[in-house]
């Protein structure tokens, strides 16, 4: 259950090709908020979550090219 496996402290092994640079790598996770996932039906849908206090991060993935942003909320 990936609510029991995602959990701060938890060691993940990375399941890529042994060609990739991150074979043989892991990574813990350090915060175990909550993950949103929007697939809007159009270029111009927009959707809109509240996010509580402190620092969010966004990833926006666009084909093969992704964005970082990081949100604070005071």
């Amino acid at each position: 259950s990936p609510n029991e496996r995602f959990v701060p402290g938890a060691v993940l092994k990375l399941q890529v090709p042994e060609t990739s640079p991150w074979f043989g790598k892991t990574v813990t996770v350090t915060d175990g908020k909550k993950k949103y996932t929007y697939k809007p039906s159009s270029a111009k849908a927009s959707n809109t979550i509240k996010l509580a206090k402190g620092s969010h991060k966004l990833v926006i993935k666009g084909g093969t090219v992704s964005k970082t942003v990081t949100i604070t909320v005071p």
